[in-house]
């Protein structure tokens, strides 16, 4: 997160995309989720919300998007729960301006969500392991947008750690017009049959390779399981995904999340747009 004052009470919020470098899809839980093994990771591309407050008790949202003020916005569910915690209502004017697409599995909703939050933590001294509960509440997502950078995530991609932030690799990306709703992917998943057995060791390996710019080892043990299903049902991510693998120059391609945004990874290089942020350059800039 990046908050920069605009002018006395009003603060300018920036919220950034995420990608999944792997993405491994195990079998579903009792719980009814299924066990993931991915590392997330923070890039450039963000949102961006302008915050002020008013003197009502109520708050003021417009955005870009046609998004609505209610349970069905993260943005709102945030607030929802800091006034509960608070037990005071909360008085504010938001515009929010989307760049991160919609329905692209890159984080949007959940990244706006953790902004938000870890402004209002700064404004009302909300005790951590409180914003914590809260990111929870409001979607698996929001605590590794918290701090952002490179994660590993487990569990049903709740559990999280911090092994150490990746640098020195840009991404190209592309989205389809079509959109991916992440319960129709899981469910493409258990129809045909193409959950995984989960090996943290693969993941280890990966970040370890990352780290030490070890492509061919980055080719091998980087993988999407939601690829399989999700280009097979949606011929136009396909013709996109095909289209961008056959870039010589890039070390691989990736759908993130369930889709439907695809991404090629490359060495760093001045020509490509979207870099990695590491949780480091977010907390110099949010003074956290």
């Amino acid at each position: 997160m990046v908050i920069t004052g605009i002018e006395q009470n009003k603060h300018h919020l920036k919220a950034f995309a995420k990608i999944n470098l792997s993405l491994a899809v195990g079998e579903k839980r009792d719980d009814g989720f299924h066990s993931v093994l991915t590392i997330l990771q923070t890039i450039s591309l963000h949102d961006e919300m302008l915050i002020s407050h008013n003197d009502s008790d109520e708050c003021s949202f417009t955005s870009n998007l046609n998004l609505k003020w209610n349970d069905e916005n993260t943005l709102f569910r945030v607030v929802e729960a800091v006034c509960q915690r608070i037990d005071a209502p909360l008085g504010l004017n938001i515009f929010l301006k989307s760049r991160i697409p919609p329905g692209g599995g890159m984080g949007g909703a959940s990244t706006d969500a953790a902004v938000l939050l870890k402004y209002l933590q700064r404004q009302h001294s909300i005790p951590d392991e409180i914003v914590k509960h809260i990111a929870k509440e409001v979607g698996s997502d929001v605590p590794f947008f918290l701090r952002g950078g490179t994660a590993i995530a487990t569990g049903r991609g709740e559990v999280l750690e911090f092994p150490g932030d990746l640098t020195g690799y840009h991404v190209k990306l592309a989205l389809p017009r079509v959109r991916v709703s992440t319960p129709t992917a899981y469910a493409l998943i258990d129809r045909l049959g193409c959950a995984e057995e989960l090996d943290r060791g693969d993941i280890d390996n990966l970040h370890r390779a990352f780290q030490t710019g070890d492509i061919t080892r980055i080719k091998e043990l980087s993988r999407n399981t939601f690829e399989g299903p999700v280009l097979k049902a949606y011929k136009e991510i396909g013709v996109v995904f095909d289209r961008l693998s056959s870039d010589p120059t890039r070390i691989l391609t990736r759908l993130t999340g369930s889709g439907s945004c695809v991404f090629n990874l490359y060495p760093h290089s001045k020509n490509l747009c979207f870099d990695f942020v590491t949780s480091g350059e977010v907390s110099r800039s949010n003074g956290a």
